[in-house]
C-alpha cells in the first residue's frame, strides 16, 4: 500500500489505498508510523469519510502512546469530519477515555452519553456503560456506579466487561458500606469466573467485605487464597494487614501477633505502619506479654 500511494497518486482508488496503508500500520501496532503516515496524507483526502477515518487512526494510535491531548484533538477532528462514519462509535469511546485521562470527567461523560444516544445498536454500548460506571465510582457516586455496572451485566452478560462490572459493583457496595451485599457480589464473581485474572483481587476484596460484615473466618480464608497469587510489596502488606484485623476479630491474638510482626519485618515503611504497630502492641498485651507490648506502645 505504501508503494501504491507513492507511485500512483492520481489513481481513482488512491484514498482507499491511503487508508489501507494506515490500517495495516495500526494493526501491526506501529503507532508512531501510523501517525506520521496519516498526518502526511490527511490534507489530501477528499471525502469526509476518508478524513474521518484517517484521523481515527491518528487518534487511536496517539492514545496507544499515552498522548492523550493529541488523541483527543485527532478524534474530535474525525467526528467533526463525519459524526456518523463507520468508526464513529469507537472514536467516541477512545475520545472519552482520552478526556478522562486528562481529568475531564464531565466531558468524558458527555461523550459517552452521546455514544449511547446516537448509536443505539453499537457494539460498544457495554464499554460505554462500564466507562460511565468508572467515572461515577471515581466521583464517589457509588449508587450510580453500581446501577451502571448492573446495566452492563444484565444487558451484556457475555461481554468481556461483565466480570469487571461485577467487580466494580462489589467495590461500589463496599465503599457504600453495604458490606454483606458486597460479599455476595464478590462471591458471584468468584463462582462464575473461576479462571479470570480478577480472581485473586476478588478474594482480597471479599475478605474486606466479609470481615466488615462479621465473617472474620471467611475473611482469613479469602486472604489465604489471595496470598497464593504471590503478591509483593504493598499489595502483600495490605493483605496481611487485612488478615491481621480478621484475626483480631476472631480473638486469635497469637496469629495476629505473627501477622503484624511479618508486616513490620518485610515492609517497615508500609503506609499504615502506625496502625500495624498499634495492633501488634494490643495483640501482645492481650496475651499478657506486657513487656513486649509496652515497647511497641
Amino acid at each position: 500500500f505504501a508503494t501504491l500511494v507513492k507511485d500512483h497518486a492520481a489513481h481513482a482508488e488512491i484514498d482507499v489505498w491511503r487508508l489501507r496503508w494506515g490500517l495495516t500500520l495500526y494493526l501491526q501496532k506501529k503507532y508512531a508510523e501510523t501517525v506520521t503516515a496519516m498526518e502526511s496524507l490527511a490534507k489530501d483526502l477528499k471525502s469526509p469519510d476518508s478524513k474521518a477515518e484517517a484521523n481515527y487512526y491518528i487518534g487511536v494510535s496517539q492514545f496507544s502512546q499515552d498522548k492523550f491531548a493529541e488523541a483527543e484533538k485527532a478524534l474530535s477532528t474525525a467526528l467533526a469530519a463525519n459524526p456518523k462514519f463507520r468508526q464513529a462509535d469507537e472514536s467516541l469511546v477512545y475520545l472519552a477515555r482520552a478526556q478522562r485521562k486528562e481529568n475531564k470527567a464531565a466531558e468524558a461523560k458527555k461523550t459517552l452519553d452521546q455514544l449511547i444516544k446516537n448509536f443505539p445498536e453499537s457494539s460498544f454500548l457495554d464499554q460505554a456503560n462500564y466507562r460511565l460506571g468508572e467515572i461515577a465510582f471515581a466521583e464517589e457516586d457509588y449508587k450510580t456506579a453500581g446501577s451502571l455496572y448492573d446495566t452492563v451485566v444484565s444487558k451484556w452478560p457475555d461481554s468481556t466487561f461483565a466480570p469487571y462490572a461485577v467487580y466494580g459493583k462489589g467495590w461500589s457496595q463496599l465503599n457504600a458500606k453495604d458490606y454483606a451485599a458486597a460479599a455476595t457480589t464478590f462471591t458471584a464473581l468468584i463462582s462464575k469466573h473461576k479462571e479470570h485474572s480478577l480472581l485473586p483481587d476478588t478474594h482480597y476484596a471479599r475478605a474486606m467485605a466479609r470481615r466488615l460484615s462479621n465473617d472474620a473466618k471467611g475473611a482469613v480464608e479469602d486472604i489465604e487464597a489471595y496470598l497464593k497469587s504471590n503478591p509483593e510489596g504493598t499489595a502483600k502488606a495490605d493483605a496481611l494487614y487485612e488478615r491481621g484485623l480478621a484475626e483480631v476479630s476472631l480473638k486469635d491474638n497469637a496469629a495476629a501477633e505473627k501477622t503484624f510482626a511479618a508486616i513490620l519485618k518485610d515492609n517497615p515503611k508500609y503506609g499504615r505502619v502506625d496502625s500495624v504497630v498499634n495492633e501488634l502492641a494490643w495483640a501482645l498485651k492481650l496475651q499478657d506479654k506486657s513487656a513486649d507490648a509496652s515497647k511497641y506502645f
